[in-house]
């Protein structure tokens, strides 16, 4: 990373830092909370297939902003477009999640994982509504057998 400026401002040091593939520009102040980043998917299957190195630079100075709908597509393409089998994206996957200055809905996206891994005849949004209908001890209303009865034996 190159540094291309530093002033003094409200306090603290303004700096502002060039990302150079991309070009971006992110500017942080010392004393103030750390920049929320959004993820896509992309950036994501970038990292962990080929090693890209932007998501590990962003996060050493931002949070890093999972939405569970970018895990849910991530792990559709690494089962459907790479072939990888659901270990493997559970392992994967769960190491990302866990990661430090990450921010998604982790402990349940996890369980919903594992949930997945551990039923092949669920898929994952299906996991994750089990394990969601579980934590808010809420029924959950569907027409899909084999999710009622998921459901049933977590309760």
């Amino acid at each position: 990373m190159a540094f291309s400026k530093s002033t003094l401002k409200s306090g603290g040091i303004q700096l502002k830092t060039t990302l150079p593939k991309l070009g971006l520009l992110v500017t942080r102040r010392s004393g103030w909370q750390m920049k929320k980043v959004l993820v896509d998917t992309n950036l994501i299957l970038r990292y962990l297939l080929d090693g890209d190195e932007l998501l590990p630079r962003l996060s050493r100075d931002n949070l890093i902003w999972f939405p569970s709908v970018v895990i849910f597509e991530t792990v559709y393409t690494l089962l459907s477009t790479y072939g990888l089998n659901r270990l493997q994206v559970f392992d994967l996957v769960t190491k990302l999640i866990m990661r430090p200055n990450v921010e998604c809905e982790r402990s349940l996206l996890f369980n919903s994982l594992a949930i997945f891994r551990d039923n092949p005849k669920l898929s994952l949004v299906d996991s994750f509504l089990a394990k969601l209908s579980e934590d808010e001890g809420v029924e959950l209303a569907t027409y899909d057998k084999k999710l009622r009865k998921r459901v049933k034996k977590l309760t």
